[in-house]
C-alpha cells in the first residue's frame, strides 16, 4: 500500500488507474515520466482537496505545494503530447470500460489540446481523490516533500525506473528494450 502511495504522489497521473488486460498496450519509461512531469500540478491539486483537512496548515504543502506546482506546470508544455497519448492509452485500455466511455475517449482524441487537458486533468484530480486513505495523508505529504527538491526530470526518469521495477499490476509497463 505505501509503494502504491508513493507512486500516486511521485507518479502523479499514473493514479488514473484502471485496470488494463496484460494483453494491452504498454507504457514506456519515457511516457511514465512524461505523465509524472505533466500532472503533478493536478496530482498536487487532487492532494489538497482531499487530504486538506488531514495536513497542518504550516505543512509542507500549504507553504511549498504552490511554488511545487509552477515548477512542474512550466514544463507541462515540453511534456504534454506524449503525457496526452500515454494516457489516453491508459484510459482507452480500461477493459471494464463501456461503450459510452470508449466513444467519449474517442471523441478527445479528435479535440484539440486546449479542450483535452481540463479534462484529463480532472480526471486526474478525480481518480486521485477517489484513491487516497485519509490515513495515508501525511504519508504522502512526506513523499512529495522528499521528491520536492529533484528536478522535474529526475523525478519523472526516478518514477518511470520505479515503476519498471516494482511492475503494478494496475497497467503492464514495457520492457525496456520496447519504444
Amino acid at each position: 500500500m505505501k509503494a502504491k502511495i508513493l507512486a500516486a504522489a511521485g507518479a502523479a497521473a499514473l493514479t488514473v488507474q484502471p485496470q488494463i488486460a496484460a494483453a494491452q498496450a504498454c507504457l514506456s519509461q519515457p511516457e511514465i515520466a512524461a505523465i509524472t512531469v505533466y500532472a503533478v500540478p493536478p496530482v498536487l491539486a487532487g492532494v489538497q482537496a482531499k487530504c486538506g483537512a488531514e495536513l497542518r496548515p504550516d505543512g509542507f504543502l500549504a507553504q511549498e505545494g504552490p511554488g511545487l506546482s509552477s515548477r512542474y506546470a512550466a514544463l507541462a508544455p515540453q511534456n504534454w503530447q506524449v503525457a496526452r497519448s500515454a494516457l489516453m492509452k491508459i484510459a482507452e485500455s480500461a477493459p471494464s470500460q463501456t461503450a459510452e466511455q470508449r466513444q467519449i475517449f474517442s471523441t478527445l482524441r479528435q479535440l484539440p489540446d486546449q479542450a483535452v487537458r481540463p479534462v484529463l486533468d480532472a480526471l486526474i484530480v478525480q481518480k486521485l481523490t477517489e484513491a487516497i486513505q485519509l490515513s495515508s495523508c501525511a504519508q504522502i505529504e512526506r513523499g512529495i516533500s522528499l521528491l520536492a527538491p529533484l528536478d522535474p526530470a529526475q523525478t519523472g526518469a526516478i518514477t518511470a525506473f520505479v515503476l519498471s521495477l516494482v511492475k503494478p499490476d494496475e497497467f503492464p509497463i514495457c520492457d525496456p528494450a520496447q519504444p
